[in-house]
């Protein structure tokens, strides 16, 4: 047998040499990064700065975008806030003006049913998100209204009570007191009795008697036409016997009575109800600013 014939081997091609161009494109690459080339060290601090006033940028961009989302949220709050409150403030300014209009002395049943009807509070439910970002000029002045208008709705709702509960005296009073507008009140006593025993140590003085008197013009007789207090009686006096009285004191000798305790809470409603008003004009103003 004869042996397989032996691969024949391909020849390597031999190395080319550089040429001068070459060796000189590579001097000149080598000597221009020595120089300052892309990768040198001027060129990577350039980098860095660049990297850095960027990185500088971007942080305030970044910043001044939370301080507009920051601003619009107040100011989304206020508008919100505004839009709960203002039914109570409304409420409230006609609840002031009716307070401010009550008389002391001249009862009205009617208001004081109407003003227990009045819805004016502010709860704490408006604080319920978070509005702290609202600021102190409106945090302040809202929670210390909240704080007042529940203490008078108390009041108002008290003085609904006690005027409805009182409501046949005040009537019985009032009543009196329209005798009395149109008459003289004086006291008649015995001044005979007292010229004639007066100078005894043991004297004392008979009872006088209430009675009004439509005038002071005398009869024919001299003397004066006088009514029993509360009583169609009458009966002729002489002027020398009376003594006139005050009629805005008649009431308040009496002690304490349903017009007496009307008047002091008539009082107290119209001091909390101006201390109030106080708190719209500093709440409602730095809202409306809030809000735009």
């Amino acid at each position: 047998m004869v042996p397989p014939p032996r691969a024949k081997v391909e020849e390597r091609p031999k190395p080319r040499p550089i040429s001068d161009k070459e060796l000189a494109e590579i001097d000149a690459a080598a000597k221009g990064m020595d120089e300052g080339g892309i990768f040198s060290k001027s060129a990577i601090i350039g980098m860095v700065v660049l990297a850095f006033v960027g990185a500088f940028f971007g942080y305030f961009t970044a910043q001044g975008q939370q301080s507009r989302q920051i601003e619009q949220t107040r100011v989304e709050d206020a508008r919100a806030l505004q839009e709960a409150i203002d039914p109570a403030l409304t409420s409230f300014a006609g609840v002031a003006d009716r307070i401010t209009k009550l008389s002391a002395t001249e009862v009205d049943f009617e208001a004081a049913e109407a003003l227990g009807e009045a819805k004016f509070v502010v709860s704490g439910d408006v604080l319920a998100s978070n509005r702290l970002l609202l600021g102190r000029d409106v945090i302040s002045p809202l929670t210390a209204y909240m704080a007042q208008s529940a203490v008078l709705s108390e009041m108002i709702a008290e003085h609904r009570r006690l005027t409805a509960l009182d409501k046949a005296e005040i009537e019985g009073l009032l009543s009196e007191n329209d005798v009395l507008d149109e008459s003289l009140v004086a006291v008649v006593f015995d001044y005979r009795h007292l010229f004639t025993q007066g100078g005894n140590e043991g004297y004392r003085p008979r009872p006088g008697r209430l009675m009004t008197l439509k005038n002071l013009d005398r009869d024919d007789e001299g003397m004066l036409e006088a009514s029993m207090l509360n009583s169609s009686r009458t009966q002729k006096v002489e002027m020398q016997a009376l003594v006139p009285l005050e009629r805005n004191e008649l009431i308040k000798s009496a002690g304490d009575n349903a017009l007496q305790r009307y008047e002091r809470r008539v009082k107290d409603l119209k001091e909390r109800t101006e201390a109030l008003k106080q708190r719209i004009n500093p709440l409602s103003s730095a809202l409306s600013e809030l809000a735009g």
